[in-house]
């Protein structure tokens, strides 16, 4: 048979299946306000303190409100953990710095959306939270951007290299016929330069021709 985990509860981490305890002040501040400090205690539930000249109970994203008669601005406490605080009338948005994600750019994020690998790889993520490709097989690279020296090949980025045999100067062994794709929007122009073309004397251009 098959099974479906669920989330894991208030506190904890993971994906369903393996659960770790955090602490419910650990994930979304605690589901209190971004600049409300979230506490734990003997209650199962957490408490939610604003800032000095914020009023309100602290949960939610409108649970601390500026106090009347008070200026001040919302970024003065660096709610943005990894990231830069803009003011936004009474309130603030994060601009997270790269690898962070999430109101207060908490959340370490997807390094594989968007897709960094090229030309088709596959993107997974490692467990240093960063990214490896597996590319297919005419490609090679830490993204998967270079071409390999393979007779053929469907090539489909903005611009590149291509050298074909992979031994320069060397033989191609036997009749290949290499079909190589160079593909592009519409709206562009494709500039293809042969900055060095050698093919063997031959008097039919039988077996060694480009066209």
């Amino acid at each position: 048979g098959s099974r479906i985990c669920a989330p894991c509860p208030s506190g904890y981490s993971g994906n369903g299946e393996t659960c770790i305890q955090v602490g419910l002040c650990s994930i979304n501040n605690g589901g209190c306000h971004p600049l409300a400090t979230c506490v734990t205690g003997s209650s199962p539930l957490v408490q939610c303190r604003c800032p000095v000249g914020y009023t309100g109970d602290g949960m939610g994203p409108t649970g601390c409100s500026l106090s009347t008669g008070v200026t001040t601005n919302a970024c003065s406490s660096n709610p943005c953990v990894n990231g830069v605080c803009v003011p936004v009338g009474q309130t603030f948005t994060c601009r997270c710095h790269p690898g962070f994600t999430g109101p207060l750019c908490l959340l370490a994020a997807d390094p594989c959306s968007p897709n960094p690998c090229k030309n088709s790889g596959s993107c997974s993520k490692t467990a240093d939270g960063g990214f490896s490709c597996e590319c297919t097989a005419a490609f090679k690279g830490t993204k998967c951007e270079t071409p390999k020296n393979t007779c053929g090949g469907y090539l489909r980025d903005a611009a590149g290299n291509l050298a074909y045999p992979p031994v320069d100067g060397g033989p191609i062994a036997g009749i290949k016929s290499c079909a190589f794709v160079f593909a592009t929007s519409p709206d562009k122009v494709l500039n293809v330069t042969f900055t060095r073309f050698k093919v063997p004397s031959s008097t039919s251009c039988v077996t060694d021709f480009i066209q």
